[in-house]
């Protein structure tokens, strides 16, 4: 039995076709974890119970995403090679490590130390998430704003 399965690239919306039932799942996931950050993008994260619906979505999200990178070893299209999967879980990671942080200052009014390193290890993260934009097999990938918004 042949299975063909198509879909656009996410990012170039370049057409890709592959016989494999396999590159099906692994796009299904992809979409899930598509899902989950625009739901988390879209929750008001002002509020406590925004910040937190927004954190649970961005981490299923990277574990949507970690899922793909450990059991779909050949990817037809650029959107999920194994660089620009590892950059997704790690921008959507930074994502969830925000909203922790938002949560405990906005919320919880926690000052100090504590806070000051958790957002040196934000920065850490996001500066992957930069050096995984740049990589030579993703460059052109990304909307330009996207790039820029990690940097700053």
């Amino acid at each position: 039995m042949e299975f063909n399965s198509w879909r656009y690239d996410a990012f170039t919306k370049k057409e890709k076709t592959q016989y494999a039932l396999a590159f099906e799942k692994a796009s299904v996931i992809f979409n899930l974890a598509a899902t989950c950050t625009a739901i988390a993008a879209s929750q008001n994260r002002l509020e406590a119970e925004g910040l937190k619906i927004a954190f649970n979505y961005f981490q299923t999200a990277s574990g949507l995403f970690l899922y793909i990178s450990d059991n779909f070893l050949h990817a037809a299209s650029v959107d999920m090679s194994r660089d620009c999967i590892k950059t997704l879980v790690e921008l959507s990671l930074a994502q969830a490590q925000e909203c922790f942080i938002e949560k405990l200052v906005l919320c919880e009014h926690k000052k100090g130390a504590l806070i000051s390193k958790l957002c040196a290890q934000l920065s850490f993260m996001y500066s992957n998430v930069s050096d995984g934009f740049s990589l030579e097999s993703l460059k052109g990938q990304f909307e330009k704003a996207w790039v820029e918004m990690v940097k700053v």
